[in-house]
């Protein structure tokens, strides 16, 4: 199994350790010295079914890491607790790695691959589907979120920022929000620097900003993190703006005019 990160693959494919499983020994051995020609990272030689099973163990392990630190933004919400400061303080102790909480999962692999362990033993896998369940969940309650917070504008627009899975890479749930936005009858429209096709239709920051109630920003996109506040309220039409990825400077917007919101402050539904 291939284990690189877009936007660092050229590095990773040599770089990376890989784990060689072929459909007998002399399949396992010759893909082996294959990657020996360009690999140099350890190569670990197994059997197919064990090579596909770690794949699918490193992708889960993610999700399931995930859908904690969803879990604990939601409950921060809900006790007025700051998931992002208890976030940086829990990874402060040496044998803990939480993940960062934000509007759901994206990519190729990590959405897809836990269900092939769940399809494999339903029995067994009761912690995988109930991560998946909870990432899933995850554009609903970041929509909840916009909507209270423009209850009382009448035709509500918003602007996504971020369409990718992460910052300065493709693909992410924004598809899935802007689906449960158009729930709540909110206009959406969605911009990304990184992505030109998409649905809804990508366009230009500055259309997605013009004539919107609330900016709601999904990817940490360093684009993002220089916005000018300023200027953002010179194309709105509303000042609401909804933090998911812990990217804004609170204190500049809320001086700009703005109502600013960040998902798992602990301040958002008070």
């Amino acid at each position: 199994p291939e284990r690189v990160l877009p936007g660092n693959i050229v590095k990773e494919i040599v770089e990376n350790d890989r784990i060689i499983g072929g459909i007998d020994e002399n399949s396992t051995k010759r893909a082996a010295e294959l990657y020996r020609s360009f690999v140099t990272g350890e190569l670990r030689e197994t059997d197919a079914a064990t090579a596909e099973m770690v794949k699918l163990a490193e992708n889960t392990y993610r999700d399931v890491n995930i859908a904690l630190a969803n879990n604990l933004a939601n409950l921060s919400e809900s006790v007025g607790v700051n998931v992002w400061n208890v976030l940086e303080m829990a990874n402060r102790h040496p044998r803990v790695n939480l993940h960062t909480p934000g509007v759901g999962v994206g990519g190729h692999c990590i959405p897809v691959d836990p269900w092939f362990l769940v399809a494999a033993d339903e029995t067994s896998s009761a912690l995988i589907r109930t991560s998946r369940q909870v990432n899933d969940r995850q554009p609903g309650i970041v929509a909840r979120l916009a909507s209270e917070a423009v209850v009382n504008v009448k035709n509500a627009c918003a602007a996504v920022l971020g369409a990718a899975y992460k910052a300065n890479v493709r693909e992410s749930p924004t598809t899935d929000l802007a689906l449960r936005l158009a729930d709540h009858g909110i206009t959406v429209t969605v911009t990304d620097p990184y992505v030109t096709s998409f649905v809804p239709d990508i366009v230009p920051l500055d259309d997605a900003l013009r004539g919107a109630d609330i900016a709601i920003l999904v990817v940490g996109h360093t684009q993002y993190s220089h916005l000018d506040p300023d200027r953002v309220a010179r194309v709105m039409r509303g000042r609401t703006i909804l933090d998911t990825t812990n990217t804004l400077d609170r204190e500049a917007w809320e001086h700009s005019g703005f109502i600013f919101l960040r998902y798992g402050d602990g301040r958002s539904t008070q």
